[in-house]
């Protein structure tokens, strides 16, 4: 509330649900041009998904060259534009790989006629931090090397001079093994210094004492020590994460730990833990709650070894498994089943989302899978028991229920093929097919490749040139004269090392000439020649003539070879610059349009080149066989795929091409059928 002239005002600000009614129309209500020629990623039920926390709603849109992701605030933050305003100048000129570029719209969206501000910035596709560890449970490896790129970020981030200030599991994402830092509310950069914070982070991974006047350097201290405490804790023991309930929005401390350690089940499971690492970091980070936040130390390795003395002991009859510890990410192994039988006894165990339910879908893409299921419909209701076990859970009957027939589609899918209504409708027309260029396949066009090739000057240059070189060359073929030549100065070289100078003189109309050649000739038979030497002068310009002891027409034959020589490699540039476009052209006209399954995704980094190379395994059904094939993939092929989807692809089993159908060069054109032609033609005689 605020006051103007003696009266209360209400700040109005948007809703999540706000914001869902206005993302479905980009172009009336977004204003950033690149956003408003996409739609937003949408749920099985075609409504917009969103990631929601406590400041914004993160929406990934799909435009025409990558995806984006927009980020709308769910409350008026105080001097917000000039915060964002030093952060992306910061983050703009740093040289950190954990950062990420943005763009602060002060007009992002219009809500209810009202202008609100957004933030834009790339859609990066990695798995967030929680996930990444519970996905690693019991591989010491991977959480040991997740852990070196963590401690590594924040050794960086220190030397930068900066702190995120919500350091977190859901504000880190592990991006091709990079780690990568989102959300930056609360980062604080230098020229930030003497502010205070709009956001305390969260309260899982926060200092109790942080207030807003906390802001500076040392702010992600406490958070990092955290985080580094639970992942180590976790690589030497998987089994604290079922016994402290972690994974549930915390990795293994909460705030109630914080607030009271003596009476912590954490602090108590890992103090008392036989391994002397995991106890002197859970006191380590007890310590830290009894420290001035400003002087909390960076995190740095080795770990400072705690004294009994300076801490009380925690209370013993304090409990070492929290009270009603889940497991978020599913199910302990079977290998930890047998160790831990007391608290998979004591404890409840649930499943989470599979990865399908949990799918974002392309604009369009969740009819795809409504036809997917509507084509398994009597199998999902064959066995009703089964499809509501399978529901219970996580997501509401109806969703659940797609998704679950999608998935059961999917597979069959596998087996016999793809039925045409499931392909696009333009692949469904008959062969040869009509194409046209498909813009989204970020490839440069023929008429484009032309327009360089004729713009370039350089090829200007060089036909100018050979054009009167050719010219002079045939004048002096034809109208030639001979006159004397004397060789004056000779550089010998033994043919096997290279050509020899030759420096000469010749006499015509009374004038006397210089020349020189380079010849792969011995010194012996210049000298022989005695005083035979001649050259072909061309009248009108004595100095234009034949090379010494050559005859009429030999320059003119040299550029000859020269032209068919640039010509040869002209067609052969030509050619290999075609040969894709024309290949994928045969294939988008001709190909036989199937649906496959994206197995696996790789990114190959070549040794001592830093080039990457980006890969998929593909499976499909053919001719009443599975097939498996590797394909190479763009930066922006790469981007956009995910593992377990399904793709149109076209296929040519003869000339063994494969090819992604909505990132081929050319895309098929859907020929409007006769009716809706009659009907064109109807409303074209009808019009004044």
């Amino acid at each position: 509330m605020f006051k103007i002239n003696s009266e209360t005002k209400l700040v109005w600000w948007p809703t999540p649900q706000d914001y869902n009614e206005a993302i479905q129309t980009p172009q009336a209500n977004l204003l950033d041009n690149e956003l408003r020629s996409g739609l937003p990623y949408t749920n099985a039920l075609e409504l917009p998904r969103s990631i929601t926390g406590s400041f914004a709603s993160v929406y990934r849109m799909h435009c025409e060259k990558k995806d984006f992701a927009l980020r709308l605030f769910l409350s008026n933050i105080r001097d917000q534009n000039e915060r964002y305003a030093l952060i992306s100048d910061f983050v703009q000129r740093d040289a950190l790989p954990y950062t990420v570029t943005f763009d602060f719209l002060r007009e992002g969206i219009k809500v209810h006629g009202e202008w609100l501000p957004a933030l834009k910035m790339d859609w990066l596709e990695g798995e967030q931090f929680d996930h990444y560890i519970g996905a690693n449970l019991g591989n010491a490896e991977k959480l040991g090397a997740l852990l070196d790129k963590f401690v590594r970020m924040m050794q960086d981030l220190r030397r930068a001079g900066i702190a995120h200030g919500d350091l977190q599991h859901g504000n880190i994402l592990v991006c091709h093994d990079q780690l990568r830092l989102v959300d930056y509310d609360g980062m604080f950069v230098p020229k930030m210094k003497g502010l205070a914070t709009n956001e305390l982070g969260h309260r899982n991974y926060q200092h109790p004492e942080r207030a807003a006047h906390h802001f500076g350097p040392y702010l992600d201290n406490f958070s990092a020590w955290v985080i580094y405490a639970s992942v180590r804790a976790l690589q030497i023991d998987a089994r604290l994460m079922h016994q402290l309930g972690g994974g549930d929005d915390c990795l293994l401390f909460r705030q109630s730990d914080f607030a009271d350690p003596l009476h912590s089940a954490a602090f108590a499971a890992m103090e008392k833990h036989s391994d002397p690492t995991i106890k002197n970091l859970a006191q380590f980070v007890r310590l830290q709650l009894k420290t001035d936040l400003e002087k909390i130390p960076y995190l740095e390795l080795p770990i400072p070894q705690v004294q009994e003395q300076e801490l009380q002991p925690v209370a013993e009859s304090v409990p070492t498994i929290r009270s009603g510890a889940r497991l978020v990410r599913g199910n302990l192994p079977d290998w930890l089943h047998e160790e831990n039988g007391e608290v998979v006894a004591h404890s409840t165990t649930v499943h989470t989302k599979s990865p399908e339910q949990a799918v974002w879908f392309k604009p369009g893409e969740a009819r795809l899978s409504g036809r997917l299921s509507a084509g398994q419909s009597n199998s999902s209701q064959s066995n009703p028991s089964q499809s509501k076990s399978s529901q219970a859970n996580t997501i509401p009957p109806t969703a659940a229920k797609t998704q679950s027939n999608m998935q059961s589609a999917g597979t069959n899918l596998q087996k016999t093929g793809a039925p045409k209504s499931l392909l696009p409708l333009e692949l469904q027309s008959k062969i040869p097919r009509r194409v046209k260029w498909n813009p989204r396949s970020e490839q440069t066009t023929l008429v484009a490749w032309f327009a360089l090739l004729l713009l370039n000057p350089a090829i200007w240059l060089m036909f100018s040139f050979g054009f009167n070189a050719y010219g002079i060359d045939s004048e002096l073929e034809s109208t030639a004269q001979m006159a004397s030549a004397q060789v004056t100065a000779l550089q010998a070289r033994p043919a096997k090392d290279g050509d020899s100078r030759i420096d000469y003189t010749y006499t015509f109309d009374h004038q006397l000439y210089k020349g020189s050649a380079l010849r792969r000739v011995d010194a012996r038979t210049i000298d022989e020649l005695g005083s035979s030497y001649y050259v072909y002068v061309l009248p009108k310009n004595p100095t234009v003539h034949e090379g010494l002891n050559e005859r009429r027409g030999s320059k003119r034959l040299g550029d000859q070879s020269m032209a068919f020589l640039c010509l040869l490699l002209n067609l052969v540039l030509i050619i290999s610059i075609l040969r894709a476009p024309l290949r994928d052209r045969k294939l988008a006209q001709m190909g036989a349009p199937l649906l496959a399954r994206v197995d696996s995704i790789d990114l190959i980094k070549v040794p001592k080149t830093g080039v990457q190379l980006y890969k998929a395994a593909l499976s499909f059904s053919w001719a009443g066989k599975q097939r498996h094939r590797t394909i190479y993939l763009t930066k922006v092929e790469y981007d956009s795929l995910q593992i377990g989807s399904n793709e149109v692809i076209l296929y040519d089993e003869i000339r063994n091409q494969l090819r992604l159908y909505r990132f081929c060069r050319y895309n098929a054109i859907s020929l409007p059928s006769k009716a809706s032609k009659r009907a064109s033609n109807l409303a074209k005689w009808l019009k004044p």
